[in-house]
């Protein structure tokens, strides 16, 4: 049989590109209440008191969350708290809610750890000829993902990113890596994506004639490897095992 090359490698972002397995969500949702509640202060909007402030959009989130796990559809977290701030009052320009929707997400972007030498990483693999890309299930704003992707000097490799909100489908529907695919412009057999959830990532990838590499952590502890995937402990063996693979061709 005929191997195809990998032309192009496509990774998912949490617990792939970032590690937030360690995270306490709730500490993380307060803190980014706390600096959106007073960036909107500073602005002179209406808030409220705080307490209501922190309950009514913990509860609003929660709701649109599990709404998009019922329909397999993520929600759009600018578009949502946007319509919820201006049912209350709230009017400000299209930066400043998209600076509204980072303050949110803030603190929790920051505490998420990254592999060392990460751009490095990526230098090398961009360095092999492969394009680059990330797709990702996730109702956090592609302003607020991009930023923080550009801050950590990673955002400059991944030259295509679809995120699920941007979808009516995500992960693991098939459409979703086609279009990634179709904006790569390389054909499916020749792309390799890099996640690790076995059912989202490396089930359907497979599935599709794709090749398939699952990172390991905390995610995926005790699961086994589908036949025909890769198993990666970090995202710096990855050049290596590529070249070799491509050498093979």
């Amino acid at each position: 049989m005929n191997r195809q090359p990998i032309k192009a490698v496509i990774f998912d972002f949490g617990d792939t590109l970032l590690d937030f397995t360690q995270l306490r969500q709730h500490h993380h949702f307060y803190l980014g209440a706390k600096l959106s509640y007073a960036y909107l202060k500073e602005l002179g909007q209406p808030t409220g008191p705080f307490f209501w402030y922190v309950i009514k959009n913990l509860a609003y989130l929660r709701f649109k969350h599990i709404s998009s796990s019922l329909v397999h559809q993520d929600f759009d977290s600018l578009k949502a708290l946007r319509g919820q701030g201006e049912k209350q009052g709230i009017a400000m320009t299209d930066a400043q809610w998209e600076q509204y929707v980072w303050l949110w997400y803030e603190e929790l972007g920051y505490a998420a750890g990254m592999e060392p030498h990460l751009p490095q990483t990526m230098q090398r693999l961009q360095d092999q000829g492969l394009k680059l890309g990330l797709i990702s299930n996730t109702f956090l704003h592609a302003t607020s993902l991009d930023r923080h992707l550009e801050e950590l000097g990673v955002l400059k490799f991944l030259q295509m990113r679809l995120y699920s909100y941007q979808f009516p489908f995500r992960k693991p529907d098939p459409r979703i890596f086609k279009a990634g695919a179709e904006r790569m412009a390389e054909a499916l057999p020749n792309i390799l994506y890099v996640g690790d959830l076995v059912k989202n990532d490396i089930t359907p990838t497979l599935a599709l004639g794709m090749k398939a590499a699952l990172k390991r952590g905390k995610s995926n502890a005790g699961q086994g490897v589908p036949a025909g995937a890769w198993e990666v402990q970090a995202l710096s063996e990855l050049p290596e095992l590529i070249a070799a693979y491509n050498a093979s061709c």
